[in-house]
Protein backbone atom coordinates (compact mmCIF):
# COMPACT_ATOMS: atom_id res chain seq x y z
CA UNK A 1 0.00 0.00 0.00
CA UNK A 2 2.76 1.87 -0.11
CA UNK A 3 2.42 5.69 -2.65
CA UNK A 4 4.50 9.12 -2.79
CA UNK A 5 4.28 11.72 -5.51
CA UNK A 6 7.13 14.01 -6.70
CA UNK A 7 6.49 17.21 -8.17
CA UNK A 8 9.53 19.44 -9.52
CA UNK A 9 9.67 22.74 -11.93
CA UNK A 10 11.31 22.17 -14.98
CA UNK A 11 12.49 25.18 -17.30
CA UNK A 12 14.70 25.88 -20.66
CA UNK A 13 16.30 29.53 -21.21
CA UNK A 14 18.04 29.89 -24.72
CA UNK A 15 19.95 32.60 -26.39
CA UNK A 16 20.07 32.50 -30.15
CA UNK A 17 22.00 35.60 -32.48
CA UNK A 18 22.47 35.36 -36.36
CA UNK A 19 25.66 36.51 -37.73
CA UNK A 20 24.40 36.64 -41.07
CA UNK A 21 21.12 34.94 -42.81
CA UNK A 22 23.27 31.32 -42.51
CA UNK A 23 25.08 31.37 -39.64
CA UNK A 24 23.24 31.47 -35.97
CA UNK A 25 24.90 30.73 -32.61
CA UNK A 26 23.05 29.73 -29.50
CA UNK A 27 23.41 29.29 -25.89
CA UNK A 28 20.92 27.11 -23.41
CA UNK A 29 20.24 25.95 -19.86
CA UNK A 30 17.58 23.36 -19.47
CA UNK A 31 16.34 22.01 -16.01
CA UNK A 32 15.18 18.12 -16.71
CA UNK A 33 13.08 16.32 -14.17
CA UNK A 34 11.98 12.01 -14.24
CA UNK A 35 9.99 11.17 -11.73
CA UNK A 36 11.12 8.63 -8.99
CA UNK A 37 9.14 5.35 -8.70
CA UNK A 38 8.54 1.69 -7.19
CA UNK A 39 10.65 -0.88 -8.22
CA UNK A 40 7.72 -4.05 -9.34
CA UNK A 41 10.20 -6.16 -9.08
CA UNK A 42 11.07 -5.67 -4.95
CA UNK A 43 7.96 -3.93 -3.85
CA UNK A 44 8.43 -3.72 -0.65
CA UNK A 45 11.12 -1.65 -0.81
CA UNK A 46 11.48 2.39 -0.71
CA UNK A 47 10.52 4.40 -3.52
CA UNK A 48 13.84 5.54 -6.22
CA UNK A 49 13.99 9.32 -6.08
CA UNK A 50 13.61 11.31 -9.13
CA UNK A 51 16.64 12.30 -11.52
CA UNK A 52 17.40 15.79 -12.16
CA UNK A 53 19.16 17.04 -15.01
CA UNK A 54 21.05 20.68 -15.64
CA UNK A 55 21.98 20.57 -19.41
CA UNK A 56 24.04 23.44 -20.68
CA UNK A 57 24.59 23.49 -24.65
CA UNK A 58 26.44 26.34 -26.94
CA UNK A 59 26.73 25.76 -30.21
CA UNK A 60 27.20 26.94 -34.12
CA UNK A 61 24.11 25.87 -37.08
CA UNK A 62 25.06 27.25 -40.28
CA UNK A 63 24.44 26.77 -44.14
CA UNK A 64 27.68 27.38 -46.23
CA UNK A 65 28.39 27.46 -49.83
CA UNK A 66 25.00 28.25 -51.31
CA UNK A 67 23.12 25.98 -49.31
CA UNK A 68 25.32 23.10 -50.31
CA UNK A 69 27.05 22.45 -47.02
CA UNK A 70 25.27 22.32 -43.58
CA UNK A 71 27.85 22.33 -40.07
CA UNK A 72 26.42 22.40 -36.87
CA UNK A 73 28.70 22.02 -33.76
CA UNK A 74 27.95 21.80 -30.42
CA UNK A 75 29.65 21.97 -26.71
CA UNK A 76 27.48 20.20 -23.96
CA UNK A 77 27.18 19.78 -20.32
CA UNK A 78 25.17 17.36 -17.91
CA UNK A 79 24.87 17.34 -14.60
CA UNK A 80 22.72 14.57 -12.97
CA UNK A 81 21.45 14.28 -9.12
CA UNK A 82 19.82 10.85 -8.07
CA UNK A 83 20.56 9.81 -11.13
CA UNK A 84 18.56 6.54 -12.22
CA UNK A 85 20.86 3.41 -12.66
CA UNK A 86 19.72 -0.24 -13.03
CA UNK A 87 21.52 -2.61 -10.87
CA UNK A 88 21.62 -6.66 -11.17
CA UNK A 89 19.75 -8.03 -7.46
CA UNK A 90 18.71 -11.36 -6.71
CA UNK A 91 18.56 -12.51 -10.60
CA UNK A 92 16.81 -9.05 -11.43
CA UNK A 93 17.73 -5.86 -12.78
CA UNK A 94 16.62 -2.83 -9.46
CA UNK A 95 16.76 0.90 -10.03
CA UNK A 96 18.90 2.80 -7.43
CA UNK A 97 19.79 6.59 -7.21
CA UNK A 98 23.67 7.49 -8.07
CA UNK A 99 24.15 10.61 -6.01
CA UNK A 100 25.60 12.75 -8.80
CA UNK A 101 27.02 12.30 -12.68
CA UNK A 102 28.57 14.31 -15.16
CA UNK A 103 28.72 14.36 -19.29
CA UNK A 104 30.42 16.94 -20.99
CA UNK A 105 31.62 17.16 -24.44
CA UNK A 106 31.34 18.14 -28.18
CA UNK A 107 29.61 17.08 -31.10
CA UNK A 108 29.81 17.76 -35.19
CA UNK A 109 27.42 17.26 -37.84
CA UNK A 110 28.65 18.35 -41.55
CA UNK A 111 25.53 17.67 -44.51
CA UNK A 112 27.59 18.16 -48.21
CA UNK A 113 25.86 18.22 -51.69
CA UNK A 114 28.40 16.74 -53.77
CA UNK A 115 26.51 17.35 -57.01
CA UNK A 116 23.13 16.95 -58.38
CA UNK A 117 23.16 12.99 -57.64
CA UNK A 118 25.62 12.50 -54.70
CA UNK A 119 25.63 13.99 -51.12
CA UNK A 120 27.33 12.80 -47.89
CA UNK A 121 26.87 13.02 -44.29
CA UNK A 122 28.71 12.39 -41.44
CA UNK A 123 28.94 13.52 -37.66
CA UNK A 124 31.34 12.76 -34.98
CA UNK A 125 30.95 12.76 -30.75
CA UNK A 126 33.63 12.80 -28.18
CA UNK A 127 32.86 12.51 -24.56
CA UNK A 128 33.65 12.17 -21.04
CA UNK A 129 30.78 10.53 -18.63
CA UNK A 130 31.44 9.97 -14.76
CA UNK A 131 29.94 9.19 -11.70
CA UNK A 132 31.04 11.90 -9.04
CA UNK A 133 29.00 10.14 -6.43
CA UNK A 134 27.71 6.70 -6.43
CA UNK A 135 27.30 4.56 -3.54
CA UNK A 136 24.57 1.95 -4.26
CA UNK A 137 22.62 0.78 -1.17
CA UNK A 138 24.35 -2.01 0.93
CA UNK A 139 22.17 -4.72 0.50
CA UNK A 140 23.35 -8.53 0.99
CA UNK A 141 21.38 -9.38 -2.14
CA UNK A 142 22.95 -6.67 -4.64
CA UNK A 143 25.50 -9.08 -6.50
CA UNK A 144 27.65 -6.95 -8.28
CA UNK A 145 29.63 -5.52 -4.90
CA UNK A 146 31.10 -8.90 -4.64
CA UNK A 147 32.20 -9.88 -8.23
CA UNK A 148 35.06 -7.30 -9.01
CA UNK A 149 38.18 -8.27 -9.94
CA UNK A 150 40.13 -6.96 -8.28
CA UNK A 151 37.50 -6.23 -5.50
CA UNK A 152 35.54 -2.78 -5.39
CA UNK A 153 36.48 -0.40 -2.97
CA UNK A 154 33.78 -0.33 -0.11
CA UNK A 155 32.62 2.25 2.10
CA UNK A 156 31.02 1.45 5.21
CA UNK A 157 30.06 -1.76 3.45
CA UNK A 158 28.82 -0.28 0.50
CA UNK A 159 30.59 -0.51 -2.79
CA UNK A 160 32.27 2.84 -4.08
CA UNK A 161 31.40 3.23 -7.31
CA UNK A 162 32.61 6.82 -7.53
CA UNK A 163 34.57 7.19 -10.86
CA UNK A 164 33.17 5.28 -13.30
CA UNK A 165 31.81 5.57 -16.50
CA UNK A 166 28.10 6.10 -16.83
CA UNK A 167 25.98 3.44 -18.83
CA UNK A 168 25.95 3.74 -22.62
CA UNK A 169 28.12 6.36 -22.68
CA UNK A 170 31.16 5.68 -25.53
CA UNK A 171 34.22 8.09 -25.22
CA UNK A 172 33.56 8.60 -29.46
CA UNK A 173 31.09 8.01 -32.16
CA UNK A 174 31.56 8.50 -35.68
CA UNK A 175 29.10 8.02 -38.79
CA UNK A 176 29.94 8.32 -42.28
CA UNK A 177 27.28 8.02 -44.86
CA UNK A 178 26.31 8.61 -48.95
CA UNK A 179 24.09 8.74 -51.64
CA UNK A 180 24.27 8.69 -54.87
CA UNK A 181 21.24 8.19 -57.84
CA UNK A 182 21.09 8.85 -61.61
CA UNK A 183 18.38 8.22 -63.82
CA UNK A 184 18.51 6.07 -66.73
CA UNK A 185 16.21 5.30 -69.64
CA UNK A 186 14.72 2.07 -67.50
CA UNK A 187 14.50 4.28 -64.31
CA UNK A 188 16.46 5.66 -61.81
CA UNK A 189 19.24 3.63 -60.16
CA UNK A 190 20.92 4.53 -56.81
CA UNK A 191 23.43 3.13 -54.00
CA UNK A 192 23.74 4.09 -50.56
CA UNK A 193 26.10 3.14 -47.50
CA UNK A 194 26.49 3.88 -44.01
CA UNK A 195 29.14 3.67 -42.12
CA UNK A 196 30.20 4.10 -38.16
CA UNK A 197 32.11 3.54 -35.56
CA UNK A 198 31.28 3.08 -31.65
CA UNK A 199 34.42 2.95 -29.06
CA UNK A 200 32.54 0.68 -26.74
CA UNK A 201 30.69 1.78 -23.64
CA UNK A 202 29.55 -0.20 -20.51
CA UNK A 203 25.86 -1.07 -19.66
CA UNK A 204 25.62 -0.58 -15.82
CA UNK A 205 27.13 1.45 -13.40
CA UNK A 206 29.60 -1.23 -12.17
CA UNK A 207 31.26 -1.24 -15.22
CA UNK A 208 31.31 -5.09 -15.33
CA UNK A 209 29.54 -5.86 -18.82
CA UNK A 210 31.12 -3.97 -21.63
CA UNK A 211 30.78 -3.55 -25.52
CA UNK A 212 34.06 -3.17 -26.83
CA UNK A 213 34.58 -1.01 -29.90
CA UNK A 214 33.29 -2.24 -33.08
CA UNK A 215 32.47 -0.80 -36.82
CA UNK A 216 29.02 -1.06 -38.06
CA UNK A 217 28.67 -1.11 -41.90
CA UNK A 218 25.55 -1.36 -44.64
CA UNK A 219 25.13 -0.56 -48.12
CA UNK A 220 22.42 -1.08 -50.70
CA UNK A 221 21.43 -0.94 -53.98
CA UNK A 222 17.99 0.36 -55.63
CA UNK A 223 16.25 0.52 -58.74
CA UNK A 224 12.84 2.40 -59.61
CA UNK A 225 10.91 2.41 -62.86
CA UNK A 226 10.61 5.29 -64.85
CA UNK A 227 6.98 5.66 -63.43
CA UNK A 228 7.92 4.47 -59.90
CA UNK A 229 5.16 1.77 -60.17
CA UNK A 230 8.36 -1.02 -59.49
CA UNK A 231 10.68 -0.71 -57.39
CA UNK A 232 14.09 -3.20 -56.06
CA UNK A 233 16.21 -3.15 -53.72
CA UNK A 234 19.53 -5.32 -53.10
CA UNK A 235 20.72 -4.18 -49.56
CA UNK A 236 23.10 -5.93 -46.20
CA UNK A 237 23.19 -4.72 -42.64
CA UNK A 238 26.18 -5.44 -40.46
CA UNK A 239 28.55 -6.06 -43.34
CA UNK A 240 31.64 -7.21 -40.91
CA UNK A 241 29.14 -9.25 -38.72
CA UNK A 242 30.57 -7.83 -35.80
CA UNK A 243 29.05 -9.05 -32.72
CA UNK A 244 27.16 -6.29 -30.86
CA UNK A 245 25.59 -6.48 -27.55
CA UNK A 246 21.49 -4.83 -26.90
CA UNK A 247 21.62 -5.54 -23.45
CA UNK A 248 24.40 -6.89 -21.08
CA UNK A 249 23.90 -7.52 -17.16
CA UNK A 250 26.08 -8.88 -14.30
CA UNK A 251 25.25 -11.52 -12.29
CA UNK A 252 26.54 -13.15 -9.64
CA UNK A 253 27.37 -16.16 -11.90
CA UNK A 254 28.71 -14.31 -14.77
CA UNK A 255 26.76 -11.95 -17.32
CA UNK A 256 23.44 -12.56 -19.42
CA UNK A 257 24.17 -10.77 -22.81
CA UNK A 258 22.00 -10.29 -25.47
CA UNK A 259 23.14 -9.70 -29.28
CA UNK A 260 22.01 -7.48 -32.31
CA UNK A 261 21.68 -9.31 -35.58
CA UNK A 262 24.51 -10.40 -37.14
CA UNK A 263 24.67 -9.71 -41.21
CA UNK A 264 21.82 -9.71 -42.76
CA UNK A 265 21.39 -9.46 -46.46
CA UNK A 266 18.81 -9.76 -48.62
CA UNK A 267 16.13 -8.53 -51.84
CA UNK A 268 13.43 -6.27 -51.20
CA UNK A 269 10.61 -6.09 -54.03
CA UNK A 270 7.96 -3.53 -54.24
CA UNK A 271 4.94 -2.52 -56.24
CA UNK A 272 2.78 0.75 -55.91
CA UNK A 273 -0.62 0.12 -56.71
Amino acid sequence: DQKTSFSKPTWRLALDHRFSPDVLAYASYNRGFKSGGFEQNFPADAAFRPEIIDAYEVGLKSQLFDNRVRLNLAAYLNEYKDRQIGLARAGSLTIVNAGSSESYGIEAELEAALGPNFSLNSSIGIMRSRFTEFLPPANPILQNCYIFTPPATTVGGRCDLTGNRTPNSPKLTFNLGGDWHHDTGIGEIGAAFNYGYNSGFFFEGDNLVRQGAYHMMSASLRWASLDERFTARVWVKNMFNEAVLSQGMALGFGGLASYQAPATYGVTIGVNF
